[in-house]
């Protein structure tokens, strides 16, 4: 049992020598309708709600992600700055949990 205590703090020690100096900041691509913060985070872009509330209106409506693309691509042209977003990209968005509120961070350890 003291291997397995000394092999465990170790580790421990191991993965805090490896660990980003911040790992609590977003490290992964920013979500649309959303925007980096200073500290690191990321917060909603307010102009970019009403698209991606449509984008989950229209899923529960038509249960297609290629229809979903083309009415908010005919919706919101100038939002998305000549930019069209693909049914993957619909369903990208529709499965992230940051938009339901709880986001996903992933620790950063440098090598």
């Amino acid at each position: 049992m003291v291997f397995l205590a000394d092999w465990s703090k170790g580790v421990q020690r191991g993965i805090e020598e490896h660990m980003e100096p911040n790992p609590f900041k977003w490290n992964k691509p920013i979500p649309l309708g959303y925007r980096p913060t200073p500290d690191g985070w990321i917060e909603k872009i307010p102009e970019f709600v009403p698209l991606v509330k449509e984008i989950f209106e229209q899923f529960l409506a038509t249960k297609n992600y290629a229809e979903v693309a083309r009415i908010v691509n005919a919706k919101y042209p100038e939002l998305m700055k000549g930019d069209r977003l693909t049914p993957h990209q619909i369903k990208r968005i529709l499965s992230d949990p940051v938009y339901c509120g709880k986001p996903v961070l992933h620790l950063s350890i440098r090598r």
